[in-house]
């Protein structure tokens, strides 16, 4: 299970860190606010490659790091 996304210099964000807990997250905010920029994260965390459009014109450097709780439980 996801625990916690951190986002730096992606796109329109500076930095930005989501919890995650049991349950059901639900990401709001208006439109353009970079609630896409969090599932492209996801995306990138998860093996995509295609991270140029998001890296910050005035930084070379963008960073993201996912912490990820991995559940011994058997579950069919």
């Amino acid at each position: 299970m996801l625990q916690l996304l951190t986002l730096n210099n992606l796109a329109i964000i500076d930095e930005g860190t989501m919890e995650f807990e049991d349950g059901v997250t639900v990401l709001g905010g208006e439109s353009g606010s970079g609630k896409s920029l969090f599932f492209k994260a996801i995306d990138l965390i998860m093996g995509s490659d295609d991270i140029q459009p998001f890296v910050r014109n005035d930084n070379k450097n963008s960073e993201l790091k996912a912490v990820f709780t991995l559940s011994s439980d058997k579950q069919t």
